[in-house]
């Protein structure tokens, strides 16, 4: 389904616009919830402001200006070993502001998707895909967020996350028109206002955003469960495991 929408870029013409406070219902099921927030996000706006946002490559390839909150896994042969992000090591205290709204936003969750927020925790804290406590957001089912900054993104999935799991994002915007997100599976899209939240299953829909223009902001803070956690070790260990790795590569150099 996903090579039929690659190379068409995502648009609000011919979709179902949400502007107001919505539950989306397919099959019975609530599959997207779109309302304010209850609490206020002036900290977050402040924080986002005073931030420098790298260009990043996300798992998908897609390339957006991103900060990674809380830990992420590895990655292949790019990033051998499961880190906190350099967001919190280099800025704990702004750091902790991003955290306190992962546990605002989880409340959310777990009012409205009572089922996967259970089935979130489950996994984090019991059984084969436990995460070491280290890289969970405490009070929250999630182990890893990020914050975009005006990315406007084609067609994807959010490949990192785990099954069944919610994309739960805050939205805040200010002079930018555009930035849309867009469902085309389900024919709708969301207006993503200042100030409001969204949760979808970001890992089961199709989803994009449109272009953006004007000389604002558009920032928006998504918390997920990162399935790539699960394989993780202590961060001890991961460091020890990376130093073996090293020393092993360079064993094998030729200096001739």
């Amino acid at each position: 389904m996903l090579k039929s929408f690659r190379w068409t870029a995502p648009s609000p013409a011919n979709i179902d616009m949400i502007c107001d406070e919505r539950i989306v219902i397919a099959n019975n099921q609530v599959v997207a919830v779109y309302k304010k927030a209850n609490c206020d996000l002036t900290a977050m706006r402040n924080a986002c402001l005073r931030l420098k946002f790298p260009e990043y490559e996300r798992t998908s390839g897609l390339r957006t200006h991103t900060l990674n909150i809380n830990a992420s896994p590895r990655n292949g042969k790019r990033k051998r070993m499961c880190t906190k992000s350099k967001f919190s090591r280099e800025f704990p205290k702004t750091h902790d502001i991003f955290l306190d709204y992962a546990r605002e936003i989880a409340k959310e969750y777990r009012k409205y998707f009572p089922q996967q927020y259970a089935e979130q925790v489950r996994r984090m804290y019991i059984g084969k895909h436990k995460v070491e406590a280290e890289y969970r957001i405490k009070g929250t089912p999630f182990t890893s967020g990020v914050i975009n900054e005006n990315s406007a993104l084609g067609y994807h999935r959010d490949q990192a996350n785990t099954k069944n799991g919610i994309s739960c994002m805050f939205c805040l915007k200010s002079g930018v028109g555009g930035g849309e997100l867009v469902l085309p599976e389900l024919g709708i899209g969301f207006d993503c206002q200042d100030g409001y939240l969204l949760l979808f299953d970001g890992h089961k829909y199709i989803h994009g955003v449109t272009r953006m223009f004007g000389g604002g902001y558009r920032y928006t803070t998504v918390f997920y469960n990162n399935k790539g956690m699960s394989l993780c070790l202590s961060p001890e260990e991961e460091e020890d495991n990376y130093k073996r790795y090293m020393n092993n590569k360079w064993s094998k150099v030729d200096f001739k």
